[in-house]
């Protein structure tokens, strides 16, 4: 299997270094918060019927440590997609989008996390205001 391209999506790059330098740590979390706002991220989904430029992104629970947590999932690279679907074979259905930050930060439910990078090894859960 080849090893598959990086595409790169404005501000991706920067969220990644940043997660990388703070880790998955709560003080980052408004720092992340904006850089997610200025970014192009992944999601997987489906565009939504007769929608202009809308679409259903993929919400789901998942375990952390002890408890299990609501979540949206976001990734920065195609191949940290392909990895959670391929953790989450269910996923195979939907479609990836890129989709601006800003749009999903609002698409997050009250008591939510957007999950940046999920089973990726540098991934953030960052909270719903």
């Amino acid at each position: 299997m080849s090893p598959i391209p990086k595409a790169h999506f404005r501000g991706a790059d920067e969220l990644e270094a940043l997660i990388t330098l703070k880790g998955d740590n709560p003080a980052a979390d408004d720092l992340v918060r904006n850089r997610v706002k200025d970014c192009h991220l992944l999601a997987l989904g489906a565009p939504a019927q007769g929608g202009k430029g809308t679409a259903h992104l993929l919400h789901c629970t998942v375990p952390v440590g002890e408890t299990t947590i609501a979540m949206l999932p976001v990734f920065t690279r195609l191949e940290h997609v392909v990895e959670a679907v391929r953790m989450n074979p269910a996923w195979q259905s939907l479609q990836v989008l890129q989709m601006e930050g800003s749009v999903i930060i609002g698409d997050l439910e009250p008591g939510e996390w957007l999950g940046i990078n999920p089973w990726s090894g540098h991934e953030f859960k960052l909270p719903a205001l």
